[in-house]
């Protein structure tokens, strides 16, 4: 028999037997704990006392009592409730330490060579009057056969640069000077020069 402490009140306590087998009266049933989670065991309950226990359809609960008068309240037990909601998330885990380097890659193959760049740089300058009130051309030329990579002019506010460049043969530079002032100034032309293949 399994006697379950029942307060008037008829809520409900199940005391746990520490037994594996439980004999149980009117009508006596053989009840063992099922190794089967999903097994539902059916019985009745009246007076304090589970009776006509079944694993099968649910026993009629009435003509209870010693007179077959009562009428007991189904129950059943070893159930699969609902699903539960899902969790909250978790906190974030730890920022995991710094891996060990990896092995160094192998050396690449060698890459072609280069053309050749330029040697031999130079700079020539040459300084000359520039005529009062006058637009004149002035030149200067590398030398050793260099060719030019650029140049211009220094002078005064006074000299106004109207043009310059490279000599057709590009082994020299050209610039275009208007001296605007009253008086000669002294003006510098320059070019830079190196050998080139």
């Amino acid at each position: 028999m399994i006697r379950i402490a029942r307060p008037k009140a008829r809520s409900l306590a199940i005391v746990a037997l520490p037994v594996v087998a439980v004999a149980i009266t009117v009508p006596t049933v053989a009840m063992a704990v099922d190794p089967e989670p999903a097994t539902v065991f059916k019985g009745c309950l009246f007076d304090g006392e589970i009776s006509r226990v079944t694993t099968g359809t649910a026993p009629t609960c009435t003509g209870m009592g010693p007179l077959s008068l009562g009428t007991g309240e189904a129950v059943s037990w070893n159930q699969q409730g609902p699903v539960g909601v899902t969790g909250a998330a978790g906190a974030a885990g730890a920022a995991g330490t710094q891996g060990v380097a990896g092995v160094a890659g192998t050396v690449g193959a060698q890459g072609p060579a280069g053309k050749n760049g330029v040697a031999g740089y130079r700079m020539v300058a040459t300084q000359t009057k520039a005529k009062a009130r006058t637009a004149a051309t002035y030149t200067v030329k590398c030398k050793d056969g260099r060719y030019a990579l650029g140049g211009g002019m220094n002078g005064t506010s006074d000299l106004v640069l109207n043009g310059s460049g490279p000599t057709p043969d590009a082994k020299g530079w050209i610039v275009r000077v208007t001296n605007v002032a009253t008086k000669n100034r002294t003006i510098q032309v320059y070019v830079t020069c190196a050998f080139a293949s």
